[in-house]
């Protein structure tokens, strides 16, 4: 099989000759010829940077770090780091990285990171002054009550019904904090003989 290009056309034609055969077949197409890409442009760049990052309700950055042909280009001086999308928690966080204007560098690259979700811990859930309490890093942590200590079987706390019960602080998945649980606490309900019969609650 014989390959020859045409300069008038720039077609290549591709010439296959049948066994039997007293006809030529011809057949013409067209190959896209490769663009000169600038081996300084920055598609040629190898990026490294941060591939996650926790979200901490600030713009966040990805240490990046560009070379092209092994060498270590400068941030400020070979090109600038542009981002977007990098405060709040998601997997799409931009970075556009711009060749500078006057360096011997052209072009741009853009790259991705993610922004994972906070912890939102919780503080050690206490009963004082028989009453339960707990604060969190992000909003306000929902008390939950169980009647077994794995905290399988919930209920609604009556403190009015004695015996013993379990408390666990729960914190709410949110767009940038996970949700979390506090320790459990287990304490008695114990009628008061005092005159208006409230109920005592303290830790077992």
């Amino acid at each position: 099989m014989t390959f020859v290009i045409d300069k008038e056309t720039n077609k290549w034609t591709n010439s296959k000759i049948p066994l039997l055969g007293d006809i030529a077949r011809i057949k013409a197409f067209t190959i896209e010829q490769p663009k000169n890409i600038d081996p300084n442009h920055l598609v040629n760049a190898t990026v490294t940077m941060d591939k996650e990052v926790t979200y901490n309700g600030k713009e966040l950055t990805a240490n990046v770090e560009v070379k092209i042909n092994d060498k270590l280009l400068i941030e400020g001086e070979d090109y600038d780091v542009e981002y977007s999308n990098n405060v709040d928690a998601s997997s799409n966080a931009r970075i556009i990285i711009k060749a500078k204007q006057n360096s011997e560098y052209t072009g741009t690259k853009k790259e991705k990171f993610v922004i994972s979700k906070d912890k939102n811990t919780l503080t050690t859930l206490i009963l004082e002054n028989e009453e339960l309490k707990v604060s969190a890093k992000y909003g306000n942590p929902i008390i939950e009550y169980f009647s077994d200590e794995n905290c399988s079987n919930k209920i609604n706390f009556n403190p009015n019904v004695e015996g013993v019960h379990y408390a666990r602080a729960k914190s709410d998945e949110t767009e940038n904090y996970t949700s979390e649980y506090s320790n459990v606490v287990r304490f008695i309900v114990n009628k008061n003989t005092d005159i208006d019969h409230k109920p005592e609650v303290k830790p077992d």
